[in-house]
């Protein structure tokens, strides 16, 4: 077993803290530039970014575990249902570009609580 055999962190990993920064930040700068109705969601999203960065400040010195992401969805063969959903993630990637990151990468920050909310929770049903 190499170093890089591993398939989860603890605590949040920082490229994955610095991706959901630069995600929202292009999502806030993509939302403003459209203009219209939703400019008061661009500046009240602004005041919801620091917020952000202190939760992921948190998370990255805490032992929440995250899945190492390369290694445990693209280092092993996958099957056909796994690939034609990364084909529709770029096709949305294509069309909604600073939306699709943006969700991947919040998605991915609130997999590791969700993870150790299953687990604790598992733990309690099989103490009972």
């Amino acid at each position: 077993k190499g170093p890089n055999d591993h398939i989860a962190f603890s605590g949040m990993p920082s490229p994955g803290a610095a991706g959901l920064i630069a995600a929202i930040i292009l999502l806030h700068q993509h939302i403003l530039a459209g203009g219209g109705d939703a400019i008061w969601i661009g500046r009240a999203y602004a005041f919801g970014v620091p917020m952000v960065m202190l939760l992921c400040a948190i998370a990255m010195v805490s032992t929440i575990p995250y899945d190492h992401f390369v290694n445990r969805y693209l280092g092993k063969p996958q099957s056909f249902r796994f690939i034609a959903f990364l084909v529709i993630i770029l096709f949305l990637c294509m069309w909604w570009f600073q939306e699709t990151v943006a969700l991947g990468f919040i998605v991915y920050a609130v997999t590791g609580p969700v993870h150790v909310i299953k687990s604790r929770r598992a733990q309690k049903v099989e103490s009972l």
